[in-house]
C-alpha cells in the first residue's frame, strides 16, 4: 500500500508539469496564429454609420492604415480621438479606420462629437458580429493596428496611444 500511495505522489507533480506545459504550448500557438493572421491587413467587410458595406478593397491603395477599436464610452478611447481631431492633418497620408462593436448611432455619434465624420481618410464601421474583433484577437480596447503601404503590420499598440506615437511610427516607415 505504501508503495503505491509513493508511486501516487510521484505521478501527481508529473501529471501537473504536462498540464501546465500543454497549456503553454497552446497559448504560444495561438499567438502564432494571430499574429500569422494579422501579419498582413486582414480581409474584412463592416458596414459603416450609413449602413453600406465597406471592405478591404475599398481602402485606398499605397495607403497606410490604422484601425483603432474603440468603445464610446471608454475614455481612452474617447482621449484618442480628441488627440487625432486636432492633429487631423498630420494624418492626410493615412486611412484611419475607426471599428466598434457598438449600435450604429452610438458609432455615429462618436464620430460627430470628435468632428471625425467629414474626413475623407476617416471612416467609422460597426463590427456587429464581432467578427473582426476576432481576427485580430481583440483583447483591449482600445487597440491600434498599424499597417504600412503595402498592408504589412508596423505595429499592435493596446490601450491608449498618444497621437504622436502613432505620428511616429507612420514617419519612421517612410
Amino acid at each position: 500500500m505504501r508503495k503505491t500511495v509513493k508511486i501516487g505522489l510521484l505521478w501527481i507533480p508529473l501529471a501537473l508539469i504536462i498540464f501546465i506545459g500543454y497549456g503553454v504550448f497552446v497559448k504560444i500557438e495561438k499567438k502564432k496564429d494571430v499574429a500569422d493572421r494579422i501579419s498582413s491587413l486582414p480581409n474584412f467587410k463592416l458596414l459603416d454609420v450609413e449602413g453600406r458595406y465597406f471592405a478591404k478593397k475599398n481602402l485606398e491603395p499605397a495607403k497606410n492604415t490604422i484601425i483603432l477599436y474603440f468603445n464610446s464610452e471608454c475614455h481612452f478611447c474617447q482621449d484618442e480621438a480628441r488627440e487625432i481631431t486636432t492633429n487631423i492633418e498630420k494624418f492626410e497620408e493615412a486611412q484611419l479606420l475607426f471599428i466598434s462593436a457598438e449600435k450604429k448611432e452610438q458609432i455615429k455619434n462618436f464620430a460627430a462629437n470628435y468632428k471625425l465624420l467629414n474626413w475623407r481618410n476617416v471612416k467609422f464601421l460597426q463590427d456587429s458580429t464581432g467578427s473582426f474583433a476576432k481576427t485580430i484577437d481583440l483583447a483591449t480596447i482600445p487597440s491600434v493596428l498599424i499597417y504600412d503601404k503595402e498592408e504589412q503590420l508596423l505595429q499592435k499598440l493596446q490601450g491608449l496611444v498618444k497621437t504622436k506615437t502613432l505620428l511616429a511610427i507612420l514617419n519612421d516607415e517612410k
